[in-house]
């Protein structure tokens, strides 16, 4: 798993920690990721990492919405004589 983080780049080759590894275990278990299980652990396949890879190719920010051209500012409504 760590040399699929590695090629993934989720983390660098010189990086003793295991990050990158927990981004690929959720991926698989709450996205459905393709991969490989042997006992209690995740192998992935260079197919693997390559349609994991396509996944994320040009994904679009979910933050990264349309912004409103008023920017927020909502005039206020007239005040209605009776």
């Amino acid at each position: 798993m760590a040399e699929a983080a590695v090629r993934l780049r989720l983390r660098d080759e010189d990086d003793p920690t295991t990050k990158g590894e927990k981004t690929l275990r959720d991926g698989v278990n709450l996205h459905g990721w393709p991969c490989h299980r042997m006992g209690n652990r995740l192998l992935f396949s260079d197919s693997d990492l390559i349609e994991i890879a396509e996944l994320h190719r040009n994904r679009r920010d979910a933050r990264a919405g349309r912004r409103s051209t008023t920017s927020g500012y909502r005039p206020r409504r007239p005040k209605m004589d009776s």
